[in-house]
């Protein structure tokens, strides 16, 4: 019997990896990292022939993934390794078929398919009420109204709110703004840094009395929450007299208009 070489490869650094088979259907999934990473994964070549196994050479159908320490052969039961990189420059889904040419005689161009995704860096925001994330999550868009609560006329109610971004690049906040002149609002953040949390107040006007309700807008570039609104109201209440008699509120309370007489 002429000794023949017998190929057999694996994900991984040796043999105990996960088998691939010529001419598979199934994707090896290389997983995901973000824009400026590659994604680096070794492959084995197992030699389980009767003679040394050639490797003319390895190749990939998709220029983004790079192929380095190609071995020219394989020894009789012995393994060797190669690297594939996913070169990390672009964003998007890559995928590639990664061909082994060799001297197996039924084997002689071994194929697989790979894929792998670069993430182009995202900020994703979250709104609280309260001056962290430990305050009361707010969602975009919510119906439900934050209450401010209520203070007499002549005082201002003053509500801090807290941004955080959760995702991974700079949150640019182009601006914050109130549909209600009642309301203003001070110390926007221009930006939200990775994994930080900014702050900025909203103060209802308590000159006059009366409820108010407004709807917040926290413009930015979040992909899918770009105009981030939510409604809040409050109340100035109108200053409310009361007399009694005797020298503080434990006396009998008088009326407006009473006609029974204080004697």
């Amino acid at each position: 019997m002429t000794p023949e070489p017998e190929i057999s490869v694996y994900q991984g650094v040796d043999n105990t990896g996960t088998t691939l088979a010529d001419a598979q259907t199934t994707v090896v999934d290389l997983g995901s990292v973000l824009e400026g990473n590659d994604i680096v994964q070794t492959f084995a070549i197992e030699n389980t022939g009767t003679s040394v196994l050639t490797i003319s050479s390895i190749t990939s159908s998709a220029t983004e993934y790079v192929i380095t320490g190609a071995p020219a052969t394989v020894g009789l039961g012995a393994t060797e390794t190669f690297t594939l990189t996913l070169d990390g420059t672009n964003a998007g889904v890559f995928t590639s078929n990664i061909i082994i040419n060799n001297d197996d005689s039924d084997e002689g161009s071994f194929t697989y398919p790979v894929t792998g995704e670069i993430i182009a860096p995202e900020p994703e925001i979250s709104v609280y009420q309260g001056v962290d994330n430990t305050g009361t999550t707010l969602a975009d868009a919510q119906t439900t109204v934050v209450d401010l609560g209520s203070v007499p006329e002549g005082n201002d109610i003053v509500q801090t709110f807290a941004i955080e971004n959760t995702g991974t690049s700079v949150l640019t906040i182009s601006s914050i703004t109130s549909s209600a002149t009642e309301y203003v609002i001070t110390g926007a953040p221009a930006t939200v840094g990775l994994g930080t949390t900014e702050t900025f107040t909203l103060t209802l006007d308590g000159t006059n009395a009366g409820v108010f309700t407004t709807t917040i807008t926290i413009n930015n570039d979040d992909s899918d929450e770009g105009s981030f609104t939510y409604p809040v109201t409050g109340e100035i209440t109108t200053p409310e007299i009361s007399i009694f008699v005797g020298t503080n509120n434990s006396g009998s309370v008088i009326t407006s208009g009473q006609t029974a007489v204080i004697d």
